[in-house]
């Protein structure tokens, strides 16, 4: 690892989840923090451990509030944490300290997002050479929390619930749950339905109202452009440009789901006839499936809600990340 040229006059917090993804990934982290450790001054670098799932929320507000201005937070976790870490940030206001993304977790797509690949080593490597650079980024506020990357809604997020359910009850079946899950999914219900209203830009750079009501199978609202570990419902989606892609594909048969999944996943789905697009600065959904709430997630975690209202928050908080976002480029 390169000399550290981490902001020397800044204090380096470092934000950890202790179970986020593998062990051996938890391993490397401290040994490459041990090795930083080596090469800043005494007492500067600091590691804040989560005790709890929501403790990373505390623990952003809190240290933003005691360090304000005063030092960068290094979230080390998954996209999960990094919900939680960035709604901790909010919540401190203008005191919010300027973060980076470890990716110690499984999917890591705000770190993919950022970064343009998901290795802890290079990510650490890069922030210690400064080859990243400090930018504005953009949160969504939805029904009053925040997510930084995507929510989603319908089969992916049912998948998930049904793998976070097998894996408590089976935890015997290891990562195998999720071949489970999906197969449990896709044989189950592949057909919702919602209103949106949303302030839709327009080809010449305004906004109009618009409201829909349709049938979807797979709907995304999107701050950038991966989720479920690579899948790309948005490609291209720009997180520091004050406008959310929405992506929503119809309900189809078992085969027609099969063939698009992998188009999906490479972000090769945007010509087909059952997938919509469309950009946004704000709107509100509404589950038009009787007494069934919509089903969503907001940064890989699950929801229940009638109505969610959710608009842009541009430049809400500070981040480090490739010089050039790596949709840019």
């Amino acid at each position: 690892m390169a000399d550290s040229g981490m902001h020397p006059d800044g204090k380096l917090v470092f934000l950890i989840n202790p179970t986020s993804g593998k062990p051996s990934v938890q391993k490397r982290l401290s040994e490459l923090l041990a090795a930083l450790e080596e090469r800043t001054e005494p007492g500067q670098m600091l590691r804040v451990v989560t005790e709890a799932p929501g403790h990373a929320t505390a623990l952003a507000e809190e240290l933003s509030r005691k360090y304000e201005g005063q030092a960068t937070l290094y979230v080390c976790g998954g996209d999960g944490t990094v919900h939680e870490a960035v709604n901790g940030l909010m919540a401190a206001g203008s005191r919010a300290l300027p973060f980076a993304v470890l990716p110690t977790g499984t999917g890591n797509d705000y770190a993919r997002h950022l970064y343009g690949q998901t290795d802890l080593e290079t990510v650490l490597d890069d922030l210690a050479a400064n080859r990243l650079a400090l930018q504005p980024i953009d949160v969504v506020r939805a029904n009053g929390r925040y997510s930084a990357n995507v929510m989603s809604f319908g089969l992916d997020t049912r998948v998930q619930m049904i793998n976070e359910r097998l894996a408590d009850k089976a935890a015997f079946l290891g990562e195998t749950t999720f071949l489970f899950s999906a197969l449990a999914g896709l044989l189950g219900r592949r057909k919702f339905r919602m209103r949106l209203e949303a302030e839709e830009r327009t080809p010449d750079g305004g906004f109009r109202s618009v409201s829909r009501e349709f049938d979807y199978i797979l709907m995304a609202i999107c701050n950038a452009e991966y989720y479920g570990g690579g899948f790309q419902p948005a490609p291209g989606a720009n997180s520091a440009d004050g406008l959310l892609e929405i992506c929503h594909v119809d309900p189809m048969g078992l085969p027609a789901i099969l063939r698009l999944l992998p188009k999906y996943r490479k972000g090769a789905h945007l010509g087909h006839p059952s997938v919509h697009r469309m950009t946004v600065r704000s709107g509100l959904l509404a589950s038009l499936d009787g007494s069934l709430p919509l089903l969503g997630n907001m940064d890989g975690e699950v929801f229940t809600t009638d109505r969610l209202e959710f608009e842009c928050k541009p430049s809400a908080l500070r981040v480090y990340r490739a010089a050039v976002p790596v949709n840019e480029a």
